[in-house]
């Protein structure tokens, strides 16, 4: 791949990752892990984000691409279990971070849609 090829690829991303930065800029406060391999109590898996959230405190986000029908994503059971394993490895003691899901939608550059997952704690139970 040429070095053209590269940039031609990086305008295509770029609208997508705006909407993420866009969203970012307003809501994170400190980042504290990202792309992290974390693993405990027989989890382990990479931990796209650990950061504090204006407004939140602690948090574990993961990030899902798909093609959002409709405006509405599909928010999926399992991804609070993976979220609830990842906070479990990180906490330290500390307070229960909040869960959150965060769907860029792959179809076409639009606002990256945003679920915090209820009952933190629940979802870990059932992992």
């Amino acid at each position: 791949m040429s070095k053209s090829d590269d940039l031609k690829v990086s305008e295509l991303v770029h609208p997508y990752l705006e909407s993420f930065r866009d969203w970012a800029r307003v809501n994170i406060e400190q980042v504290l892990l990202c792309e992290h391999c974390v693993g405990c109590n027989g989890y382990a898996g990479r931990l796209d984000l650990f950061a504090r959230l204006k407004g939140v405190g602690a948090a574990v986000l993961d990030f899902k691409t798909q093609r959002v029908k409709n405006g509405k994503p599909t928010f999926y059971t399992e991804w609070a279990r993976q979220l609830a394993a990842y906070a479990a490895c990180v906490r330290n003691g500390d307070a229960q971070p909040a869960l959150f899901s965060v769907v860029i939608d792959s179809g076409h550059p639009s606002e990256v849609t945003v679920k915090q997952w209820e009952q933190p704690e629940r979802h870990l139970t059932m992992f």
